[in-house]
């Protein structure tokens, strides 16, 4: 039997990880200190993977790959094998990190637009969206929109091409169906894990459930009308993509962010708030749909952020994003750091690069094993889980060989925040109303975002600081 020490260390989120190895009571290098460590916290140790022998961060491998050209008073960033459309046009986004009111964003689609350009996404900051607009066009155009709005751009204005995200799943990840009537209980290992300081016991029984909290899904969209979902989730948000404009769904279109073809963000929705196979099984649904058949873009990722910003009154909220790309992306920064300062944490998968080696040369992109190459991965303000395996022989939580990681070399920063189940991970199918099971740091992930709904419950007035405090 489990017994639950207080709503501070609830399912043992890493809340007080840092005492255990901070007060010299255990030392955090023995096996005592391993087993008494939160299973989530990145200071929990996992079974580590060689250390690499390159030089330098991920984000200095980033820039291998990042243009930058100054233009009058601006920067204009483009990416080798950044995002273009299906009609060959580049898509730009334009972000003022000061900020702005609403009609400098319209101006910038409107009286500042070249007549070759056309518009993806206008924020409207006097509604709490971001001060962020989205065109697309050739680099030419881009220059000619400067000139045309110089008058109102600050010289710190982010003008970037937006690059490709995707589903960060390993290459051997297969969809494996079961009916939802089956042995739940053998086969959610995940939710097992995460309530108990060590080993499983058979049981998940939180305190809470997530009721009244909110946890927005970008994603492949999502099958809300599964039935585990016990009609707790709902459409949200369709992102922009070419030729079809961004569209805010009406709640009782179910077609609108359906995750008719990958499964993957319905998956994740059922580890982060299903009835059987979630961690906060009473919190509501919002499927943002970003990911589409090929992948997504920044563009589309900073829409879906902008929605959870302005939706105020869907609060107290936790935003979870299992996808990512290759790169460092400004203006994705901007969007993240904004929703989080606006009280919503955004969690996202640490990627599952973690085969790969460190090579800034290869074609058709480079790789590299870090999640500090990848955004949103590398953004210091994100949760960024890593993946665990089911336990070993010993009864020590294994770091999943695919999981992308931090780099051992002296001076790398660190962007894998915490870890989280992500192999054999059972749970809604887009299919029908049964179950599969998947692997990748995308399963993790809404591990997380669930726990984080249940603190969010217990305390709805926590801000991301201090949700974030108890996390680590």
């Amino acid at each position: 039997m489990k017994v639950f020490i207080s709503v501070t260390t609830l399912l043992l989120m890493g809340a007080g990880a840092d005492d255990v190895c901070g007060d010299g009571k255990l030392a955090c290098d023995t096996e005592e200190g391993l087993k008494s460590r939160s299973m989530l916290s990145r200071a929990h140790k996992v079974s580590n993977k060689q250390a690499s022998e390159e030089e330098g961060s991920g984000q200095q491998h980033t820039t291998q790959q990042m243009v930058v050209k100054q233009h009058g008073a601006h920067k204009i960033t483009t990416f080798k094998n950044g995002y273009v459309r299906a009609d060959g046009a580049i898509q730009w986004l334009m972000c003022l990190p000061e900020g702005c009111d609403s009609g400098t964003t319209h101006a910038l689609v409107t009286k500042c637009l070249p007549s070759d350009m056309t518009v993806d996404f206008e924020g409207k900051p006097d509604d709490n969206g971001l001060c962020c607009v989205g065109i697309a066009g050739s680099e030419t155009s881009i220059r000619k929109e400067l000139d045309n709005c110089k008058h109102i751009l600050p010289p710190t204005a982010i003008v970037e091409q937006d690059q490709v995200i995707k589903e960060p799943e390993p290459p051997d990840d297969n969809l494996e169906e079961s009916l939802l009537e089956g042995p739940v209980e053998q086969k959610m290992w995940g939710l097992d894990r995460i309530d108990d300081r060590e080993g499983l016991d058979g049981d998940y029984s939180p305190p809470f459930t997530g009721e009244g909290v909110h946890i927005f899904i970008a994603d492949t969209g999502v099958r809300t009308t599964h039935k585990d979902f016990g009609g707790r989730a709902f459409p949200g948000l369709e992102a922009s993509n070419y030729p079809n404009p961004m569209k805010e769904c009406d709640l009782s279109d179910t077609d609108c962010a359906n995750d008719p073809t990958s499964g993957h963000g319905t998956h994740c929705a059922g580890t982060a708030a299903g009835n059987k196979f979630g961690v906060a099984k009473n919190a509501k649904i919002h499927a943002l749909k970003v990911l589409y058949p090929g992948g997504g873009s920044t563009t589309m990722f900073v829409e879906a952020l902008d929605f959870a910003k302005r939706k105020t009154k869907l609060r107290p909220a936790v935003f979870s994003a299992s996808l990512g790309g290759f790169g460092w992306s400004q203006a994705e920064a901007l969007a993240v750091n904004a929703l989080t300062d606006a009280g919503v944490l955004v969690v996202v998968a640490a990627g599952n690069d973690g085969f790969e080696k460190d090579d800034i040369f290869k074609q058709p992109r480079p790789t590299a094993p870090y999640a500090c190459a990848g955004s949103p991965s590398g953004i210091p303000s994100a949760i960024t889980v890593g993946a665990i395996d089911p336990q070993g022989d010993f009864g020590i939580d294994l770091e999943s060989p695919y999981s992308s990681y931090d780099s051992e070399a002296p001076g790398a920063k660190s962007c894998v925040d915490i870890f989280a189940p992500g192999t054999d991970i059972w749970s809604a199918s887009n299919r029908s109303d049964t179950g599969a099971t998947k692997k990748g740091t995308s399963m993790a992930t809404p591990h997380v975002s669930g726990a984080i709904a249940l603190l969010l419950e217990a305390n709805p007035k926590m801000s991301s600081s201090e949700t974030e405090k108890l996390l680590k």
